[in-house]
């Protein structure tokens, strides 16, 4: 009777796990939640005007009597965000920081907080290697950043402006996709590359360009402006990550001159980097010929 009853529990605990396999065999996987998000901003931390661009000379002496020799510095920014491969998904908008007062040429200005055009950008969508071939879709955010002067008025027509860079975008990469490798994976090699083709030549550059003429009502004085464009990567995935950030030099920013008009400036290239990567400080140079000279120093960081 021993023997019996040991035999039954046996076969009831083997047939209990033997459907318990089977549960868990079907068990339906759980559905994919999409990429991890991350909040982003640039700012501009300081300015240096090597040459002034109000300055008026005579015999080596400032002779502009209104205002002396002296700038009032402030970064424009017509932000962006547009996810590849995602129809009509671009937007912008603008943000104008606060004019510094009397920048002495040769004079290293620290922007307040009011001065330093905090541009942000909520909910970025940060991607994986596995995110990509589950089907989620890169994103891009970043700046048209314009470094300029205040007169009377400000650069109040830049929302056209702003129109006109989401329409290009649309045009040049949502309406696009990434590169792929022949056996239909991401080729995360190329993806630097074919977002600069994308921007540069017969691109979103050539569209801004084909339609800035038209735009009236900007005022004020340009010094410069670059684009700065930075991918939404997981910073965790241990392929993507360092395959971006190995490949963002190794590619020429495209530039834009934009004739006739000095506002919007002339685009001087600017850079690719990735969202939360080692690149989160830079200084670059705007010198749009014929108005001055400025150092720009930027930061980007989480909030």
């Amino acid at each position: 009777m021993i023997k019996t009853r040991s035999r039954r529990a046996v076969s009831a605990i083997a047939l209990s796990a033997t459907v318990g396999l089977m549960g868990a065999a079907c068990t339906t996987p759980a559905p994919y939640g999409g990429p991890t998000k991350a909040n982003y901003q640039i700012k501009t931390t300081s300015v240096k005007v090597i040459e002034s661009q109000d300055a008026v000379y005579a015999l080596g002496l400032c002779v502009n009597f209104i205002g002396g020799c002296k700038d009032e510095p402030y970064t424009l920014n017509i932000g962006f965000t547009v996810k590849i491969g995602v129809p009509d998904s671009a937007t912008a908008f603008v943000v104008q920081g606060d004019s510094a007062s009397d920048i002495a040429a040769g004079t290293t200005h620290t922007n307040s907080p009011g001065e330093q055009a905090t541009t942000q950008f909520g909910n970025v969508d940060t991607v994986s290697l596995n995110d990509l071939a589950q089907g989620a879709h890169l994103e891009l955010a970043g700046v048209w950043s314009w470094a300029m002067e205040a007169d009377a008025f400000a650069a109040n027509s830049a929302g056209t402006v702003a129109d006109l860079v989401k329409s290009a975008l649309n045009t040049a990469l949502a309406s696009g996709s990434l590169p792929t490798n022949p056996d239909g994976s991401i080729n995360a090699g190329g993806i630097v590359s074919s977002i600069i083709s994308a921007i540069g030549f017969g691109g979103a550059f050539s569209l801004i360009g084909t339609t800035l003429a038209s735009v009236t009502g900007l005022s004020d004085d340009a010094v410069g402006s670059r684009f700065y464009i930075g991918l939404g990567i997981d910073p965790n995935d241990g392929i993507l990550a360092p395959i971006i950030d190995s490949t963002v030099g190794t590619v020429s920013f495209p530039t834009l001159n934009i004739p006739v008009v000095s506002i919007p400036p002339d685009i001087q290239g600017g850079r690719i980097f990735r969202l939360g990567g080692p690149t989160s400080t830079w200084t670059d140079n705007f010198d749009q010929s014929g108005d001055g000279n400025y150092d720009q120093t930027y930061s980007v960081t989480t909030y």
